[in-house]
């Protein structure tokens, strides 16, 4: 079995290879269970991850400052008897998250809206454009809200698991979702992406290369595909930007591709 941990490390941005400093365990995050998909929550300050110390994955949440510890994230999103976590902010706060949905007799992880109410954290409603009965989940919404790169291994793809975009459109509706090609996805597995800005995206992959097997990797972005190569993040250097990461031997799923047992989302 794999476990994830939760990094801090620091970056330098804007370089075509953009410089990583060696990542510390965040250890006020980690336990002896998986922790990862960490996030920074615009509205309260607090980091905001995913683990499964209490045996089903649920959303946590740290303020970073000396002496505090991890909570459950309150509001109704947590279930006890169902995984759910992957929690990503636009810059205004409002949240997308991953939950599994009922299609006929399994259940597989999707893309749900997580709704704010007083500090709490919500279960909303599945993203139907983007799930189906496949894998779908690693969310990453852009800070203006108004596209949405996630993981999936639906049919169409480059092979593995692959990075799909969906764009809002006037009516809040998404659109279908259309596989990133060839310029970003490999036939193996491109994982975890995270929005730097409104036109770069980090990504993980094992199939572009770069120094280790799992390597982190960045692209930009124009129109509704990526459009330049990605470049993976090499190097070792002072940094100005301070990041956080998950760290495990490509633990691709983190979630269970599916779950018999779970209740519809």
């Amino acid at each position: 079995m794999f476990f994830s941990s939760i990094i801090l490390g620091s970056m330098i941005l804007g370089l075509a290879n953009s410089a990583v400093q060696a990542p510390v365990p965040v250890e006020s995050c980690n336990t002896s269970s998986s922790e990862y998909a960490p996030n920074f929550d615009p509205r309260s300050g607090y980091m905001v991850f995913t683990s499964e110390r209490s045996g089903t994955a649920a959303v946590y949440r740290i303020m970073m400052q000396p002496g505090t510890k991890a909570e459950p994230f309150p509001g109704t999103f947590n279930s006890e008897d169902q995984h759910r976590g992957f929690i990503s902010f636009t810059s205004s706060g409002e949240a997308v998250g991953v939950a599994y949905g009922q299609y006929e007799e399994q259940s597989f992880p999707g893309i749900v809206t997580a709704p704010r109410d007083n500090g709490a954290l919500n279960l909303g409603h599945p993203l139907t454009a983007l799930n189906g009965p496949f894998f779908v989940s690693h969310p990453a919404i852009s800070p203006d809200g108004t596209r949405l790169v996630f993981v999936s291994d639906r049919v169409g793809g480059e092979g593995g698991l692959d990075l799909w975009i969906s764009d809002r459109r006037d009516d809040l509706s998404w659109s279908t979702p259309i596989g990133l090609g060839r310029a970003v996805n490999s036939i193996e597995d491109e994982i975890s992406p995270t929005f730097l800005s409104s036109d770069t995206l980090l990504f993980a992959s094992n199939g572009i290369g770069g120094a280790r097997e799992d390597s982190t990797s960045s692209s930009a972005s124009s129109g509704t595909g990526l459009g330049r190569n990605p470049s993976p993040l090499i190097g070792s250097t002072p940094s100005s930007t301070k990041a956080i990461a998950s760290s495990s031997p490509m633990a691709h799923r983190c979630l269970p591709p599916t779950d018999p047992a779970a209740p519809a989302g």
